[in-house]
């Protein structure tokens, strides 16, 4: 669409007050898309699903303040411990013993487990952050389509 150049400065105007928006919309676009590789990482892509509860707890935010626009990742949401162990490792200690059963309906007692690094959120960010170029340049195209004639 072409536009009159006594327009443009009307133009940029408007690209300014909405730029926010676009750009809050392509960083909710690239965190769904993450929160979706999340939920399918730990639905059997890097961990074995058994009851689903870290899968239903992984969420995304998106949170303007002023100028800032800040996305967040996460797991755990609605009592789910375990979610961070899983994402970067580490040892679980027992006071004094951890309890818990094996999967041939066993049962163990030991002072201390190690958990290994099965990261399931940042390999998904990270996939979803190769996109965010696209959002981007899908979002700002309508507010930077200005031609000059």
């Amino acid at each position: 669409m072409s536009r009159p150049l006594r327009q443009f400065p009307l133009d940029l105007g408007y690209a300014r007050q909405h730029f926010q928006e676009a750009v809050t919309d392509a960083v909710e676009h690239v965190l769904a898309d993450a929160e979706r590789r999340a939920v399918r990482n730990a639905s059997g892509a890097v961990l074995q699903r058994r009851t689903g509860r870290l899968a239903r707890s992984i969420f995304h935010t998106v949170d303007t303040t002023g100028s800032r626009i800040t996305g967040t990742l996460g797991a755990g949401k609605g009592g789910v411990p375990y979610a961070r162990i899983h994402e970067i490792g580490g040892v679980i200690e027992g006071r004094p013993w951890l309890v818990f059963q094996l999967p041939d309906g066993g049962w163990r007692k030991v002072r201390r487990v190690r958990i290994p690094k099965r990261p399931y959120l940042q390999p998904a960010l990270e996939d979803a952050l190769d996109q965010l170029d696209d959002a981007l340049a899908a979002e700002l195209r309508p507010l930077l389509s200005l031609d000059v004639r």
